[in-house]
């Protein structure tokens, strides 16, 4: 059974399928499934799993790598992965002339004609006081 997507979901999937319009998928098989059967096996052993993980974070011999690796599975399993923290840095200090010329570009190598509309607005003259 297929999972219904919500509109934003379809929205987005729209819009991916048409910025790949006319190239072949690179997965055109789509993912591929594991067999039920196989996978109830794989599923059959996770109480062993889960006890062979206990076992080595909490072995005293075993290499602190190997238990905090033990951990880091038991917590994503049980909590999921930690959210990771991301630096963005935005600029916006590009002038109008040269956000126009990379648009240009853009569109030329699109090999587009590129239509801008605006409204012309009358200029304002201030007077300065000294």
């Amino acid at each position: 059974m297929k999972k219904q997507l919500s509109p934003a979901q379809q929205e987005t999937l729209k819009r991916q399928s048409e910025s790949m319009k006319g190239r072949p998928s690179n997965n055109p098989g789509g993912r591929p499934r594991m067999a039920p059967d196989l996978k109830a096996a794989f599923k059959s052993h996770g109480q062993e799993a889960l006890d062979t993980l206990l076992r080595v974070m909490r072995d005293p011999n075993a290499r602190p790598a190997d238990q905090v690796r033990a951990s880091e599975v038991i917590l994503n399993r049980g909590y999921g992965m930690p959210t990771q923290q991301v630096e963005v840095d935005v600029n916006h200090s590009m002038s109008i002339t040269s956000a126009l010329d990379q648009m240009r570009a853009l569109q030329a190598a699109r090999e587009q004609p590129m239509v801008i509309e605006a409204e012309i607005l009358p200029s304002v003259e201030t007077s300065r006081k000294d």
